[in-house]
């Protein structure tokens, strides 16, 4: 089963002390590449979520938002750094000797001091950090459980379209031996009126017609784009990530509809070519949404 490049997750936690949200979004890409946007008390598990993401998503663009927010209350709460607190104040003492001065320090100026507030890091507590792993894991398996849906849908598509394609390609070559036989045909015609009007050697001649057939004859195209149908097909149901193998496909069968165009004069198959043409073309923009 094919998987899509695209697709959201999300997971979240209620809990009495926190409330923590993780949201996952992927967006096509040749590689993989992640932005993130999380609280500071997060960064310190960067790499480890960025090796998280990496495994399971494989490639895309990849965003990341974890919401965390703490309730203030139990463990939770925010204590006041009295050490520090008494040394700014021992040195604003100082500096108003200095300066010579009485006036009076107000509570805002203290509450701009940094750090005279202190807490813990929530997720220094390993049973958070778990926690926190836990809701990514979430998130992560939402988007992958939508990158198989949109995947399966694409697949369906993928499938219907190498049906249309292969259709085409049998209308050709029926078409092309038809044409092949008209063509002869109409030769041994022309050939049958000339003879006896002037001198020419009639076995050079069907040698000639016989090197301009061959030039029309698309049997080894058509075997080779039935063969590479096949070939895509299997690659569609594969359920290991084989978008790049298909587009090499795509390649392969695009250049042997290319040839099979300049071989052919008849107008039905250069009609049926760019159908051919524009369906691949559809199939490519469909690979670019998969792994």
């Amino acid at each position: 089963m094919l998987n899509s490049m695209t697709g959201f997750g999300r997971a979240e936690e209620q809990h009495k002390n926190y409330h923590l949200q993780v949201e996952i979004k992927s967006l096509n890409s040749k590689y993989f590449d992640l932005v993130s946007k999380y609280d500071e008390s997060i960064s310190a598990f960067e790499n480890e979520i960025t090796q998280l993401i990496k495994n399971k998503c494989e490639r895309g663009k990849i965003f990341l938002n974890i919401k965390f927010v703490k309730l203030y209350e139990g463990e939770n709460k925010v204590e006041i750094d009295k050490n520090k607190v008494k040394h700014y104040m021992n040195k604003v003492n100082t500096l108003k000797k200095i300066l010579k001065t009485n006036q009076d320090v107000s509570l805002t100026h203290i509450l701009n001091l940094p750090g005279i507030f202190k807490e813990k890091n929530f997720f220094e507590k390993n049973s958070n950090k778990k926690k926190l792993f836990k809701s990514i894991n979430d998130a992560l398996n939402d988007l992958l459980k939508h990158r198989r849906k949109e995947g399966s849908n694409i697949e369906k598509d993928l499938i219907k379209k190498v049906s249309d394609v292969k259709k085409k390609v049998t209308f050709i070559d029926k078409m092309a031996r038809n044409n092949i036989n008209l063509d002869i045909k109409s030769y041994n015609k022309r050939i049958n009126k000339i003879v006896g009007k002037i001198d020419i050697d009639k076995d050079r001649v069907y040698q000639e017609i016989a090197i301009i057939m061959e030039k029309k004859v698309i049997d080894e195209e058509i075997i080779r784009i039935k063969s590479h149908l096949e070939l895509l097909l299997s690659l569609i149901k594969n359920k290991y990530n084989t978008g790049k193998k298909i587009n090499f496909i795509l390649q392969e069968i695009h250049r042997e509809i290319n040839t099979i165009g300049s071989k052919s004069d008849n107008i039905k198959i250069s009609h049926t070519v760019v159908e051919l043409k524009t369906i691949i073309e559809k199939i490519k923009e469909q690979i670019q949404n998969i792994l």
